[in-house]
């Protein structure tokens, strides 16, 4: 209905219908499953926003002090409590403080606000920030989803270990060790040893760190804004024949 109006239709993440008609589908997250010469997908095509693309690396410390939980802004398989609860002990054991980024779209936060209660940890309650890459690069660890966090998080070389919230996360194509993530797999199914087995593993080893952060920091992902632009004009120059305006 909309390219009947003469619009030009590009589609983002869209694994839909939608995607078979649309001018142009650019997939950043996840690859498509359509090989089609409208289709693009992949990191190339990520917008990572300006405060990450101004801010400096993330600069990997010889002990781990500060963690952070942040799985983006409804969580709904709360993986935040299940990390907290997995991790408090040994962070309060070894003097780990942990900050907690939630949402305004996060349904559990009372339940949170009572775990975060009773933590043996220091933990800091966060529901909302203004300015989330300042405590991404401040934390020698995060833990979160496989959504767009994790790109941000990788523009600034954060050590991240990661969780999936469904199983359509799963096919996000840049959740690899060879990009420096530790992938855990389905959230729901992630026993607290597993996580607590990660976490230890990369608290203990700076040379861990070190790698990974490394290795998310090889993908250039400074270009995306500039990527998708050119790609919008380019596709609707070619439909229409005629230069963009």
């Amino acid at each position: 209905a909309l390219q009947e109006t003469g619009a030009f239709v590009c589609n983002l993440e869209d694994e839909g219908p939608g995607a078979d008609v649309a001018d142009l589908v650019i997939n950043a997250l996840y690859r498509s499953r359509l090989a089609a010469p409208h289709v693009h997908s992949g990191e190339p095509y990520f917008c990572l926003r300006n405060e990450f693309r101004a801010s400096r690396p993330h600069e990997i410390r010889d002990e781990v002090k500060n963690v952070l939980l942040s799985f983006g802004g409804t969580d709904p398989a709360d993986l935040t409590r299940r990390c907290l609860d997995a991790i408090d002990d040994v962070c309060a054991q070894r003097g780990i403080g942990i900050a907690i980024i939630t949402g305004f779209g996060y349904a559990h936060a009372q339940a949170l606000a009572d775990r975060v209660a009773t933590a043996r940890a220091a933990v800091t309650l966060l529901p909302t920030v203004t300015v989330i890459s300042q405590h991404m690069r401040a934390a020698d660890i995060c833990l979160t989803s496989y959504g767009r966090t994790l790109f941000e998080l990788a523009s600034l070389g954060t050590p991240t270990i990661a969780m999936a919230q469904n199983e359509r996360e799963l096919t996000h194509t840049f959740v690899h060790p060879e990009n420096g993530v530790v992938a855990l797999g389905l959230g729901t199914e992630v026993t607290p040893h597993k996580l607590l087995e990660a976490f230890t593993q990369m608290c203990d080893s700076r040379l861990f760190r070190e790698t990974a952060s490394h290795a998310m920091r090889r993908t250039n992902l400074a270009n995306g804004v500039e990527n998708v632009i050119d790609l919008l004009m380019q596709s609707f120059r070619a439909r229409d024949g005629r230069k963009a305006t």
